[in-house]
């Protein structure tokens, strides 16, 4: 997560949504005084993008975390209290459920190889809903689309005085596809259905913004 005093803008990261190079994009543009949670791989992180991005100010006076990674936005509203959460600029990014899950599938499939199954991509991937809402209420300004993240990163950044150059470096750390063996991710109906449900937020979303979202496209 990232918060700044000075921009009022808070930053709530999710899951598979480039969170991490949204922070290390925008980290360094932030006051010394910013909150800045180290990230759960941060070392690589940090080194392949090659910035000045660094965590900072996420613990209290006897060294434990107020903030951490993936921070829910009604957690952090609980830390800073009310009147300073509703005062800044709030956003997050959801992301196509089925493309999230493969994502996160392939990570996990790097390490584990074919001992990771689809299912479990699918039980342990999060809806967005856990960290951009208070139960079924929204309590965020923006929810960006991952799909679109460039052009939405540039009206939002543009606002608060962030550099960006257009392009966020979201695919640095892509894998060539030789490494997954010819795996690949096909969801079966009851899969399907189980997704639907579980992140009926996303879907919500993208229904009422007309952007079709497909299973397993061809």
């Amino acid at each position: 997560m990232l918060l700044s005093i000075d921009k009022r803008f808070l930053f709530i990261k999710g899951v598979k949504v480039a969170g991490s190079s949204i922070e290390i994009h925008a980290a360094p543009h932030l006051e010394e005084t910013a909150v800045v949670t180290p990230m759960s791989n941060q070392g690589a992180d940090a080194d392949s993008f090659g910035t000045k991005w660094r965590p900072r100010n996420w613990q209290n006076g006897h060294g434990l975390p107020d903030f951490y990674d993936h921070m829910p936005a009604m957690q952090i509203r609980s830390v800073i209290g009310l009147w300073l959460y509703e005062s800044m600029f709030k956003f997050g990014v959801i992301r196509n459920p089925y493309e999230k899950i493969r994502s996160l599938f392939f990570m996990n499939y790097l390490v584990r190889g074919e001992a990771y199954t689809v299912q479990e991509a699918i039980d342990s991937c999060p809806s967005e809903q856990v960290n951009l809402c208070d139960g079924e209420n929204l309590i965020v300004h923006r929810v960006l689309e991952y799909e679109r993240l460039d052009a939405e990163l540039m009206e939002i950044f543009s606002l608060h005085d962030i550099p960006f150059d257009g392009r966020l470096k979201i695919k640095a750390r892509s894998k060539p596809k030789m490494m997954y063996n010819g795996a690949e991710v096909r969801f079966d109906a009851t899969q399907v259905e189980f997704i639907r449900h579980k992140f009926r937020f996303e879907f919500d979303i993208y229904e009422r913004r007309h952007v079709q979202i497909v299973a397993n496209p061809d």
